[in-house]
């Protein structure tokens, strides 16, 4: 009867400590800001000379933190250290060209972008068989991101560098002979030397939240709304940036 109580007690204590366990929205609210963690990727997040934010993402996060009036923190992070910074609350979510492919560990908002992966090697390089693929072939690959879950996948083997910027500055370099980088952030960069070999996947993108959190439904109801406005294409026009 006494491990009944216990029990009994222990469960209404969860209760009870669920119920005044503030919501991510609330949490943010209180604050009265949004951080955001990102990377320096063009055309998504660009700095400029003052260190002011743009981009397609930037002023995406402007627009619905306007929406929510919430001001915007843009806090720069370790790719491959994203998750981890989400759980401990340093970050409030991840927005920066997100590929959705995280679900175990992340919430994410409805898709609002396409990506693809491509195979980028050097412009004189004809090395490349189609046949085999990228097997067995050494890649650059910024690290924790999709194109490093990519290369494993397909059993080639997989060179972490910091930046998708430094991946492509490793083949120019000849430290690889290949790297295999977003799409987008190839087509801002002016690369002689460089050529796009083979598109290996197409991606959506996505803003990651905690798992469970409450945020998600208030941005996919701005995100919904300013698909439906018209407003949200007009900013991809301006970045060049293929909307769902």
């Amino acid at each position: 009867m006494k491990k009944l109580v216990v029990v009994c007690l222990c469960a209404c204590m969860l209760f009870i400590a669920g119920c005044f366990e503030k919501s991510d929205y609330k949490y943010v609210e209180e604050k009265g800001t949004i951080v955001i963690g990102i990377t320096e990727y063009a055309p998504m997040h660009i700095v400029m000379g003052n260190g002011e934010w743009i981009g397609f993402d930037a002023d995406f996060a402007k627009l619905v933190a306007q929406k929510l009036n919430l001001s915007v923190e843009f806090k720069v992070i370790n790719w491959d250290e994203k998750v981890s910074k989400l759980n401990s609350k340093d970050i409030d979510c991840i927005w920066n060209g997100y590929t959705i492919n995280d679900e175990d560990q992340v919430s994410f908002s409805t898709p609002y972008a396409i990506n693809s992966q491509i195979l980028v090697m050097l412009s004189d390089d004809n090395s490349y068989d189609n046949e085999k693929g990228i097997s067995d072939m050494v890649l650059a690959v910024e690290k924790g991101s999709s194109a490093e879950r990519l290369v494993t996948k397909q059993n080639a083997i997989p060179k972490t560098y910091k930046t998708q910027k430094e991946c492509l500055n490793a083949v120019i370099s000849g430290d690889v002979s290949g790297c295999v980088v977003d799409k987008i952030i190839f087509d801002t960069l002016v690369h002689t030397d460089l050529k796009k070999v083979k598109t290996l996947n197409i991606e959506e993108f996505g803003i990651g939240f905690r798992k469970g959190s409450d945020l998600k439904e208030k941005f996919d109801s701005i995100i919904k709304e300013m698909l439906e406005d018209g407003s949200l294409l007009k900013l991809a026009k301006q970045y060049e940036i293929e909307l769902v």
